[in-house]
């Protein structure tokens, strides 16, 4: 009897205990449940507040830290311009909490080269747009110099998106700056890696018909740039054959070769398209 008593007591205290426990367990569950609720969601672009506040959040190791801002920067995770001040602030952050040099300088480059991918776009349709209407950029306007500092600061990441693009445009910035032979290395570049466009055959031709016009002299030399610069209008014709200024431009290297039969053809097409074009 006394057996069976001590038994049901112990039974019961269990019981007890148990009652006891389990709304403690589901408290710690609802904790964790409302923690990561409320917890950041870092897979939002970035904003100034928001970055700055992860440099800062101390409830994280500071290697964690660096990692959700690097990782997030690699991503372009990003929504706030880089100005001077900016970069003061968040270097000032970063070694306000400690961050090694080395981290500091891997997240600010990384910041440097996503505002130097906008500018980079932005820079692209001002070169390329100026390049189709015929307009020469002025060389010491210093809007080539800053084009030419963005474009290698782009490069220097160690997995540039649309590389191809890259080098076409800093062919397009040597080609303004009248520097053939490296706008051609840049431009030949571009189709290497994959970039094959219209515009960069294009721009092939008229760097290889610029150096045919620049010879004086030596004729021999000369008509190897000129059939250099007829084959890359043929490209660019071959990928866009509706686009009329191409056979203007071969044309006008046919006029030079002094083959009048083909110039008068490429002549007369440039003539056909544009009239095709023109609003009745």
């Amino acid at each position: 009897m006394q057996l069976r008593s001590n038994l049901f007591t112990a039974l019961f205290l269990s019981l007890i205990c148990a009652l006891q426990i389990l709304p403690q367990s589901s408290s710690i569950s609802n904790k964790a449940e409302k923690k990561e609720a409320t917890e950041p969601a870092y897979t939002q672009p970035f904003s100034l507040v928001s970055f700055k506040n992860l440099i800062k959040s101390e409830s994280r190791a500071l290697e964690e830290r660096f990692q959700l801002l690097f990782e997030g920067l690699l991503n372009r995770k990003i929504d706030f311009d880089i100005n001077p001040q900016n970069e003061i602030d968040i270097t000032s952050s970063l070694r306000e909490q400690k961050f090694s040099p080395e981290q500091i300088v891997k997240l600010i480059k990384r910041l440097k080269l996503i505002n130097a991918e906008i500018r980079f776009f932005r820079l692209e349709g001002i070169f390329l747009v100026n390049l189709e209407s015929g307009y020469s950029i002025e060389k010491d306007s210093g809007l080539l110099e800053k084009a030419n500092e963005i474009v290698e600061l782009f490069l220097s990441s160690e997995k540039p998106k649309d590389v191809g693009k890259v080098y076409n445009l800093r062919g397009s910035i040597y080609f303004q700056q009248t520097n053939y032979d490296r706008a051609i290395n840049e431009l030949k570049k571009a189709i290497t890696v994959g970039f094959r466009g219209r515009a960069t055959n294009q721009l092939l031709g008229q760097c290889y018909l610029a150096k045919g016009e620049d010879v004086k002299y030596d004729l021999s030399e000369a008509k190897i740039y000129l059939r250099n610069a007829i084959r890359y209008f043929t490209d660019a014709i071959s990928l866009d054959p509706d686009h009329e200024v191409l056979y203007r431009y071969r044309g006008l290297v046919f006029q030079k070769l002094d083959n009048k039969e083909q110039a008068e053809v490429n002549f007369k097409r440039y003539q056909e398209l544009r009239d095709m074009k023109t609003p009745k």
